[in-house]
């Protein structure tokens, strides 16, 4: 008995790992049966299949990353005192996920967990913990009450990033600036401190076009290969993308993606960016004119509200539904697939754009809320968007997260 609940503890150790690596589209037990030493017999012979084989390495990744919040909450007791130390706290925090294999595990159930029902109330579990992680770290500082929630929403998705830019000086700055962002207004009841980083604005990142006229090239097949991977992308996600799927569905050769793009991994970074901007709306463009823009933040709740939405049989889902999952899938592919990763930086540089850009026609908002500020709300956003895709949310309704979010990180008169 000893030896057999070995093997399934070693099984499901290794199933973390092979996640971690490869992705859990690139998962199989075959994959799985080859790494452990062992066959698929024997894999069957403790789970019955693949979703229970995941379901239980999601419940040792939850008990991993438990182990890890308690070891990190002894070391941190005591020396968070100010918004200054327990931002730089949590930057840290972030950089140290991307070492952690179960936690990528999680965060790729998370993102795929649509095709794993099972491990529902595991994910709820894992956000839950987390969030009493953050409760306590809190507890003794003097931020706005229920200012732990926003902080492990926010996380969810930066992580995201963390697992890409993993060592990257500009990311690491970036991450420090929006963590000081994210923490000031909840730390100064409402008002903006009197450390301020411009980072982003020095980047002096500007967005790419982002309308769709602006993709649209004159040979008739190129557009056509990339329309099939915006159409494949948002049908069955990035795993299912390949250069002969491709081919056969549009009835031309294997070789015209190479002619036209030079190779499969630039002709994926341009459908990925077309995936990404198709169908942004007119708010959150700042090369469009600002016509039919809110002018309250409750109008911009609203708005927002509305790009959240899962979607029904009667409505297809909001913008950042979509949005929000394949910059998640992207961020996770760039593991086994480096190319993707100029384009995970420029994305990470330009978090926030289309929250600025709107801002500045909020009285409210316009004279202090920065870049920076509008990163921070710009990742709880895209959080909000994983977290209701899968129906993961922890309570009150749309427009009270989003209002609750936004007053504990944008600064306003």
């Amino acid at each position: 008995m000893k030896k057999a609940e070995e093997q399934r503890q070693a099984l499901l150790a290794k199933t973390i790992d092979a996640v971690a690596v490869h992705g859990l589209g690139q998962f199989s037990l075959r994959r799985l049966a080859s790494a452990a030493g062992s066959s698929t017999t024997a894999i069957f012979q403790n789970f019955s299949g693949k979703a229970e084989l995941l379901e239980h390495a999601m419940g040792l990744a939850i008990a991993r990353d438990a182990a890890f919040h308690e070891e990190v909450l002894k070391e941190a007791a005591g020396f968070l005192t100010t918004h200054i130390s327990f931002a730089d706290f949590l930057a840290r925090y972030v950089m140290m996920r991307p070492a952690l294999a179960h936690a990528r595990f999680a965060s790729e159930m998370l993102i795929a967990l649509d095709d794993y029902s099972q491990c529902h109330g595991l994910l709820q579990q894992w956000h839950a913990l987390r969030t009493a992680f953050w409760e306590k770290i809190l507890e003794k500082l003097d931020a706005r009450p229920g200012f732990a929630k926003v902080v492990s929403q926010f996380v969810l998705m930066e992580e995201c990033y963390a697992y890409a830019l993993d060592g990257e000086l500009t990311y690491g700055m970036l991450l420090a600036e929006t963590c000081r962002a994210l923490s000031e207004v909840s730390f100064h009841a409402g008002s903006v401190g009197t450390v301020q980083s411009h980072v982003s604005l020095n980047l002096d990142t500007q967005p790419l076009s982002m309308r769709e006229s602006d993709y649209q090239d004159d040979a008739p097949v190129k557009e056509q290969l990339l329309e099939e991977a915006l159409r494949i992308i948002e049908q069955s996600g990035l795993d299912a993308l390949n250069q002969r799927r491709i081919a056969e569905n549009l009835g031309v050769s294997t070789s015209a993606i190479a002619y036209h793009f030079k190779d499969m991994k630039n002709f994926r970074n341009r459908a990925i960016w077309r995936a990404l901007v198709n169908g942004i709306p007119s708010q959150l463009d700042p090369e469009r004119p600002a016509i039919e823009q809110p002018r309250n933040i409750y109008q911009w709740l609203e708005t927002l509200d509305d790009m959240l939405e899962p979607g029904t049989n009667e409505r297809p889902p909001g913008f950042y539904i979509g949005f929000a999952r394949l910059t998640g899938q992207v961020c996770l592919l760039s593991h086994h697939d480096r190319s993707l990763v100029p384009l995970i930086s420029y994305l990470r540089a330009l978090e926030g754009w289309g929250t600025y850009h709107v801002s500045r026609n909020i009285t409210s908002l316009a004279d202090l809320a920065r870049r920076d500020h509008a990163a921070a709300i710009g990742m709880w956003i895209k959080s909000e968007a994983l977290l209701r895709r899968v129906n993961l949310v922890m309570s009150g309704t749309g427009i009270d997260r989003l209002e609750f979010a936004t007053s504990h990180i944008l600064p306003k008169s």
